[in-house]
């Protein structure tokens, strides 16, 4: 399954080939960078297999900013220019058993997506490092479709319920089983570093569920508003009164900016955010909504038509957006056929 954590996560590969390459995934932004978390034994192997080489994210070369140890504390800490906003994920501790998880990386250097399973944390061990103490590690058990597979390691372990990362991959084991460094380790290893991590503890998980559950709430008087709206639209009776929609279609607009502002992310909102604005006529506003969604979830072929749809009309008038909205318009349709070929393919496996 493709996840829609992809935004955030990333391929980490040799420069020289595509030989040796693992996943890492972004735990800090600034003005002028990404922070990106890998495993320090994807680098290892990556030196191994050629000591010339250089780590490569995207087309970018990566500084290294600190490295753990490969049989060890099993973490590096990579820098790239930012090129694009890309949501930096939240980190937060847990001390219980138990938890639902997903796990997102790669599995190959060439499958353009990365991939997501499902599993459950099992229980927790310990082993001692001589540089940096007591590390805490989470036992995987993997329950979703795909198994860990080679090119994963530096995977989020993702908590199903708050979306936060609980740990990063660090080995598979056997057999539908594998190891994770537990997330609070990252502060060891990058403990010299002038940003500040925010790791939530468990003190925080009941607010963040709280807080999600009204944004959902939110999302959905939304969805009621704008169902209200569009009925309106279709019947525009007697007593159809234009500023009424207009009022409730900012209404819908300010619940699902509440919804994200609690964290409540989801690609749908920024579809519907998108598509209010887009019907107001605030164009620009509607494509970068759309595309929000997209890179949330990267299959998302209802936002893959709203953009392509909105392009038709950008690129058919003379104005400063028309050749980017002609670009995009023609890579929204290749993008399209090609989802259009892997739902026709699933159901013929099927």
């Amino acid at each position: 399954m493709v996840s829609s954590h992809n935004e955030s996560v990333i391929r980490v590969k040799s420069n020289k080939n595509d030989k040796e390459f693992g996943t890492g995934f972004v735990v800090y932004t600034d003005k002028n960078a990404l922070y990106i978390v890998t495993c320090d034994h994807v680098l290892t192997k990556i030196f191994e297999d050629d000591k010339n080489a250089d780590i490569q994210i995207g087309n970018q070369i990566a500084e290294i900013i600190v490295r753990g140890e490969s049989n060890g504390l099993d973490l590096a800490v990579l820098k790239i220019s930012l090129q694009k906003n890309i949501a930096e994920t939240s980190l937060r501790m847990i001390n219980q058993s138990g938890k639902s998880i997903s796990i997102v990386g790669y599995r190959d250097a060439y499958y353009k997506e990365c991939i997501e399973t499902e599993g459950v944390i099992i229980d927790s061990s310990y082993f001692e490092s001589e540089r940096y103490g007591m590390i805490k590690v989470w036992n995987l058990e993997i329950t979703g479709k795909c198994d860990i597979e080679n090119g994963m390691s530096g995977s989020p372990i993702i908590d199903k319920d708050t979306h936060t990362v609980l740990g990063v991959l660090i080995v598979k084991e056997k057999e539908r089983r594998g190891k994770a460094i537990s997330i609070e380790a990252l502060s060891k290893v990058w403990s010299d570093s002038t940003i500040v991590l925010f790791i939530q503890n468990e003190e925080s998980e009941q607010r963040l569920i709280q807080d999600r559950r009204i944004g959902q709430l939110r999302h959905e008087k939304a969805k009621r508003l704008i169902i209200q709206v569009q009925r309106l639209e279709v019947t525009r009776s007697g007593d159809y009164d234009r500023t009424e929609v207009a009022k409730l279609r900012q209404r819908a607009i300010k619940l699902l900016k509440e919804a994200v502002e609690l964290q409540f992310v989801e690609p749908e909102i920024f579809l519907l955010l998108g598509q209010l604005h887009e019907e107001m006529e605030n164009k620009l506003e509607a494509f970068d909504y759309y595309s929000v969604s997209i890179r949330l979830k990267g299959n998302f072929e209802d936002a893959f038509k709203a953009r392509k749809n909105l392009c038709d009309i950008l690129s058919s008038h003379s104005n400063p957006y028309s050749q980017v909205a002609e670009y995009t318009r023609k890579k929204d349709e290749k993008r399209l056929e090609e989802l259009r070929h892997e739902r026709l393919k699933k159901l013929i496996e099927e």
